[in-house]
């Protein structure tokens, strides 16, 4: 009697649960791991083929309607519309134009300091001209070279 309890009998429901319900002995399946059967959770091909002719009729009546499709993303479409594109060209158009006049008045810019270096420049030589042909930087010439000869007897 101890021994028929030990081997369990498929014929009770709760077995019957675990192993699948099938009749199967240890000689056809050397090996039964109790784990559940699995279904596939995927869409059968009918219902995918369904949906998928619901998606093209939706985008083909989108575009007979010619309702625009517009994404945030930044990128272009080929759906677009025409007026958005204009919009786009006029703004990129005034975008170059403004990049342009930055650029025309930093040259410009530097073209009236660089003329004003060289006037400064020229000013600066003529005043020094002037002094030397005047004789006020005579002394100063005169102190100069006293100082660099008696350095050089010095040595």
């Amino acid at each position: 009697m101890r021994h028929n309890s030990l081997s369990p009998s498929v014929s009770t429901p709760s077995l019957q649960r675990v192993s699948g319900g099938n009749d199967t002995t240890s000689s056809e399946a050397p090996y039964d791991s109790h784990q559940p059967k699995r279904v596939s959770t995927l869409p059968s091909s009918v219902a995918r083929e369904t949906a998928m002719a619901n998606f093209r009729q939706s985008v083909a009546q989108e575009l007979r309607a010619g309702t625009p499709v517009i994404n945030n993303t930044g990128r272009e479409t080929p759906f677009t519309p025409m007026s958005l594109l204009a919009s786009r060209e006029t703004e990129v158009q005034r975008n170059v134009d403004m990049s342009r006049n930055i650029l025309m008045s930093q040259k410009e810019a530097d073209g009236q300091r660089r003329e004003m270096q060289r006037r400064e420049k020229e000013w600066t030589d003529r005043a020094f001209d002037e002094r030397m042909r005047s004789g006020d930087l005579l002394g100063v010439h005169r102190q100069a070279m006293r100082k660099m000869q008696k350095a050089a007897k010095d040595k």
